[in-house]
């Protein structure tokens, strides 16, 4: 909830909307995880890390045309990130 509470105050918050994206991930919910990464990189299209993990969601939901799309960016945007690499 103390994320949530920060969203509330700061929808824009960028710190807060990757971390429930992380945590909505770690409870397999991808649809969520995806809506969080998102948002993350409306704010931020460089943020390697959700362009990362949005391809992760993608893949739980056998989305692999958008994961790849996601994982190059992230790879674009971090050239020795050696898991997007493997994709």
């Amino acid at each position: 909830p103390l994320l949530e509470q920060v969203i509330a105050r700061e929808p824009s918050n960028i710190d807060a909307l990757y971390h429930l994206g992380v945590i909505a991930s770690a409870l397999a919910n991808a649809t969520q995880a995806r809506d969080y990464f998102s948002r993350v990189l409306t704010l931020n299209p460089q943020h390697a890390n959700s362009h990362h993990n949005l391809a992760t969601a993608y893949l739980q939901d056998d989305e692999r045309s958008l994961a790849l799309t996601h994982f190059k960016m992230a790879l674009a945007l971090e050239p020795n990130n050696q898991t997007a690499a493997h994709m």
